[in-house]
């Protein structure tokens, strides 16, 4: 039986209704897809953006002269004989207790850098960054990247900047240093003038340091150190056998240490 005009007519609407309601399911999964690949593509800049921003408060990316490849320390003495004992000082700038041992073993220091009995290896930690309020923020940073930057110039100047920044360690803790004292006060102190002050300024200005700064405090803290002073010979903790506070005389006592690990 033949259909009539009014159902083949209805039939021809309902085909053309499927037809245009599958052409707009199709429709509706591009635009999904355009949109999704596009909020992809901008979730990905904005990671992208994100790193980029991290990275550079982070600083740049220059080793100091002294510094190894692994970016663990700076050692001021890298030409000592290969067997000799390895002294490691972990410290934080703010650290007052790093401040003492520093003063009671100043000297005992340069002399055991300068005649190469044990290879030293400072390995400075920023945690102390915590305890400074708005004015001279990041304090441990940034001192550790001033003194990092001194080791970026010809010449022996790592020790005498670590020991000038220990010396004038602001009271109470948290006061913290001041840009002027990193940039200008200290380097100058220890002898750093005319176009090597030009060069450090702007290695301390641009941070030049500050990755290398942040990748030795994260492997100090990988390697379980949890406070400062520590003072490790040939991986054992001595720290509190040369306490200056308690040791007849710390400096002594550290070269004795040191002196039995080279014969044994």
């Amino acid at each position: 039986m033949a259909k009539s005009r009014s159902q083949a007519s209805r039939s021809r609407q309902a085909e053309m209704e499927q037809q245009r309601l599958a052409q707009a399911q199709k429709d509706r999964k591009i635009r999904l897809a355009v949109f999704g690949g596009g909020l992809g593509l901008i979730v990905i800049i904005v990671v992208v953006a994100v790193v980029g921003l991290n990275l550079t408060g982070r600083g740049g990316d220059v080793t100091p002269l002294h510094g190894d490849e692994a970016q663990t320390g700076i050692t001021p003495n890298l030409d000592v004989a290969a067997a000799a004992p390895v002294l490691e000082i972990f410290s934080d700038y703010q650290c007052p207790g790093c401040a003492s041992y520093e003063a009671g073993l100043s000297d005992t220091l340069e002399s055991i850098i300068d005649d190469g009995s044990a290879k030293v290896v400072f390995r400075t930690m920023t945690f102390n960054d915590q305890v400074n309020g708005t004015e001279n923020a990041q304090s441990s940073t940034r001192a550790a990247v001033a003194a990092a930057c001194a080791d970026t110039l010809e010449g022996d100047y790592y020790f005498p900047m670590y020991a000038e920044i220990f010396a004038n360690q602001p009271s109470p803790e948290g006061v913290g240093f001041s840009d002027e004292q990193l940039r200008t006060t200290f380097p100058t102190a220890v002898g750093i003038t005319a176009d090597q002050l030009t060069d450090y300024q702007t290695c301390y200005d641009k941070r030049l340091t500050g990755q290398f700064v942040q990748s030795v405090d994260n492997s100090a803290s990988a390697d379980n150190v949890r406070s400062t002073p520590t003072y490790r010979l040939n991986g054992t903790n001595i720290t509190q056998d040369i306490n200056p506070a308690t040791a007849d005389d710390a400096g002594a006592t550290l070269r004795q240490m040191i002196a039995d690990v080279s014969e044994g």
